[in-house]
């Protein structure tokens, strides 16, 4: 297959559920319901179909009635006359996948006709060029310097780089001209290749790899731009006989994963797919309703490497099972119960209920939930409390009880919740806990669980952990209180070192509280009782604030540190060189997901009770789209 016009640029992320939608319910005061499109070429692509996931889904929650006019054709240029479809239909509003400026004449007819217009993925249009009312894809110069860094350490500093794009055109373009950049700058010994095109014909894109190889012998490393990248140069050094070609690209499709574990691809970069389709729809809606939305909405795009496979095939085993829900071109309409609303016309009434108010890392998932609240129209109270403690949580479920709220979020942290999460079920009122994962259904009276692959992620961590050591030294391990979920964080993260560092001894984990001050105490004395430790590994939120500060009272030089959480303060941390690593918990989507699995209960539909999300390991390589994400968070939370 290729393309016959400059094309397009494949994005995506980790997580499942759409980072930082500033909902609305979708509801005007005509009672009118939207009706919405996507447009977009490619239909089968499997990247396509991620996206194509998040815009069905994005149009359930918000309430909307949605088409998906879609082209198997692989030249962008015949999406035009779905685009002329879409103006005879008279849709509300559009979902365009402009991969270039030849689609601004194309924007302007929806414009002239009052219809808004949102293009996902291809974030480098200014608006007063391209009409559009708003953007929605990666942070792609971000996402580029990250990938340059990623391939500069590699490759220890010196060898040359081939890069390819799909096609040129103004966001591939951007990222190839960054990458080269920031190789340049940081990496002055690796010299960069001009970019080629690659094409999106698979042969024809091998063939040119191969090219590229046999002109430059010298070659030892490949960038592509494009989701189909990772077999273009894995096949392409197959055929040239070109061995430890170190490969980066784009997009973490199942095929594209396979690779990374075979070991044929180094890493890739996890562009926010199905967010950015997911937002697109909600953005339309807000800009439909009245509301004054942002131009352009940047997501994050971690580098993916071996070490955290694990929660991405999760994420396509869960994308794959909703895209065969679902003929690929039919209407995604939303039911009218699919809103915070029974059948009865009912609003159904939310609370959720949680300790630690004003926790930087609870702060954003409070937004979360009031924010998925608000996507699915229904009416949420926040029963909140100041406490340390996870105790004085039950006055707060006894008031929800009498209240008689129809569903509850409940911050269950360990089984001494189950007897409080009978008494709703007694009264046939459903909860969900996020956040902690490993409890049993039976066990749990629980109708639903949703947070972090809390395996995956220590697994990954204590390789972190493992590969900064160099496999040999002596880790202190905290936690926030002992519960289920930081005692199966805890144990699978010494177990993993047991088995694949043994040459690093693991100490028992300490509770480390949630007093700051008796935190850094704590960390002050384990470190004074074993004068060897080398790392730390908190299983909290406050962990880098607890580590970073006793290793200094302690004078402990060159303290390995991983924790949790990409809080400002701890982003701070991490860039000032005081931790080297965080656990980017999906701390916003596990309370949204919350709303929307209690509001799917109560309408009768069957929900799943673990629901797994991916966090990444952070380190100083990535710090800038998760301190765009906090600028945003903030925002939204100051309102």
């Amino acid at each position: 297959m290729s393309y016959k016009r400059p094309a397009f640029k494949l994005f995506g992320v980790l997580t499942v559920i759409a980072l930082l939608l500033t909902a609305t319910s979708v509801q005007v005061a005509s009672a009118k319901t939207h009706r919405l499109a996507l447009i977009q070429f490619l239909k089968g692509h499997p990247v396509h179909r991620i996206m194509q996931l998040g815009f069905q889904e994005g149009c359930k929650a918000v309430g909307a009635e949605c088409d998906m006019l879609l082209t198997d054709s692989t030249n962008p240029v015949d999406m035009i006359p779905l685009a002329e479809q879409a103006l005879a239909k008279g849709y509300d509003g559009v979902v365009l996948y402009a991969v270039d400026a030849s689609f601004f004449p194309t924007i302007k007819k929806f414009r002239d006709k009052g219809i808004p217009v949102v293009t996902p993925h291809f974030t480098s249009f200014e608006q007063k060029d391209s009409g559009l009312n708003a953007v929605v894809g990666a942070d792609v110069v971000a996402y580029a310097k990250a990938a340059a860094s990623a391939m500069g350490d590699k490759l220890a500093g010196k060898g040359t780089v081939a890069v390819t794009v799909g096609s040129f055109n103004q966001t591939e373009n951007l990222v190839a001209q960054t990458f080269k950049a920031t190789l340049n700058e940081k990496y002055p010994n690796v010299k960069v290749l001009d970019a080629q095109e690659e094409g999106f014909d698979q042969a024809g894109a091998i063939a040119k790899g191969v090219a590229i190889i046999r002109g430059n012998p010298a070659v030892t490393g490949a960038f592509s731009t494009t989701g189909s990248g990772p077999t273009t140069w894995s096949r392409a050094a197959e055929e040239a006989n070109k061995k430890d070609l170190t490969i980066i690209s784009m997009d973490y499709t199942r095929p594209n994963l396979d690779l990374v574990k075979a070991g044929k691809v180094y890493a890739l970069v996890g562009q926010p797919l199905y967010e950015e389709f997911y937002t697109s729809a909600k953005l339309l809606v807000d800009t439909l309703n009245g509301k004054t939305v942002e131009y352009r909405n940047l997501l994050p795009a971690p580098i993916i490497t071996i070490k955290e496979l694990d929660q991405y095939y999760a994420f396509n085993d869960r994308a794959e099972k909703g895209i065969e829900g679902q003929p690929a071109t039919a209407v995604a309409t939303a039911a009218a119960t699919t809103a915070g609303t029974a059948a009865s016309g009912k609003t159904y009434r939310l609370a959720l209920i949680q300790f630690l108010k004003g926790h930087p890392v609870h702060r954003i998932m409070q937004l979360g939930f009031q924010e998925g609240c608000k996507a699915i129209g229904a009416t949420c109270d926040m029963l909140l409390t100041d406490s340390t403690n996870p105790v004085d949580m039950i006055p707060l479920a006894e008031q929800a009880l009498a209240k008689g709220y129809d569903g509850i979020v409940l911050y269950a942290v360990d089984a001494s919740f189950f007897p409080t999460i009978k008494k709703f079920r007694d009264k046939g009122i459903p909860v969900v806990t996020p956040h902690f994962t490993s409890f049993e259904q039976k066990d749990s009276g629980l109708n639903a669980v949703v947070g972090a692959d809390v395996v995956a992620y220590a697994k990954a961590a204590a390789v972190a952990m493992g590969d900064k050591l160099a496999g040999k030294g002596t880790v202190a391990v905290t936690v926030g209180s002992f519960n289920q979920t930081e005692n199966l964080v805890a144990q699978t993260f010494k177990a993993t070192l047991n088995e694949k560092y043994p040459n690093v001894k693991v100490l028992d984990a300490q509770e480390e509280g949630f007093d700051q001050a008796g935190a850094i105490a704590k960390g002050v004395a384990i470190i004074r009782g074993n004068p060897d430790v080398t790392g730390a590994f908190s299983t909290t939120g406050s962990g880098p604030t607890t580590w970073s500060r006793a290793a200094e009272e302690a004078n402990k030089k060159d303290l390995a540190i991983i924790s949790m959480d990409y809080t400002r303060p701890n982003l701070d941390l991490v860039k000032a060189g005081k931790v080297y690593a965080l656990v980017g918990q999906p701390l916003y989507e596990e309370f949204y997901t919350s709303a929307k699995l209690l509001v799917d209960t109560l309408n009768g539909k069957t929900v799943e009770y673990r629901n797994l999300l991916p966090a990444p390991i952070i380190t100083v390589k990535e710090l800038d789209q998760y301190y765009a994400f906090n600028d945003r968070a903030e925002a939204a939370i100051s309102k």
